[in-house]
């Protein structure tokens, strides 16, 4: 009996939308400062990162992602005068960047207090309240000026994302992390 030649048929949203905004805390470059100051790019860690590096040699794709690094401040900071957009640096990279910073300390209480001190824990059933040395203002503290400031900074940029190409469709927009879990609806 032949054996029939099977064909990757891509999910039905994305057959009717020419664009894809891939959306996570961590980006697919890493911005690094030189010693004498000058930007140098590398690939971004992570499991997103290597599962989707290469989806933008398939479609017009845009990756929103906070700023970690000094070097990823500069570099967005420079977008500013395109647009806020970056085009990536690195080979076999056909995609645009979208950095998002914000102040450090609040990145500092989204980033370390709420998604990796709470959420980590919670999402792995090992948070114990009672063992937390974390007061409840002080996590209020952290949700407010951290975690909802840092969610509403990126759903800003991927508003912006959407809004800067009319089209007939919508872009289809990918959130990744528990770091971003109120952006969705700050998006819609």
């Amino acid at each position: 009996m032949p054996t029939r030649k099977k064909t990757k048929v891509p999910p039905p949203q994305l057959i009717h939308s020419r664009r894809l905004i891939i959306v996570s805390n961590r980006g697919p470059v890493e911005y690094q400062l030189t010693q004498d100051q000058m930007l140098k790019a590398r690939r971004g860690a992570g499991g997103m990162v290597t599962a989707l590096i290469d989806i933008g040699n398939r479609m017009d794709v845009t990756w929103v992602a906070m700023t970690m690094t000094e070097g990823d401040r500069l570099a967005a900071k420079q977008a500013q005068q395109h647009g806020g957009l970056l085009h990536s640096p690195l080979s076999g990279q056909n995609m645009q960047l979208r950095y998002v910073a914000i102040a450090k300390e609040a990145y500092r209480k989204h980033y370390e207090e709420i998604s990796n001190q709470l959420f980590w824990f919670l999402q792995h059933y090992m948070y114990d309240p009672t063992q937390d040395s974390a007061s409840a203002k002080q996590l209020q503290d952290a949700w407010e000026n951290g975690y909802t400031v840092a969610n509403q900074a990126i759903a800003c940029a991927v508003n912006a994302e959407i809004e800067r190409e009319e089209t007939e469709t919508l872009p289809v927009v990918m959130l990744q992390d528990y770091h971003l879990y109120l952006a969705p609806a700050m998006i819609r």
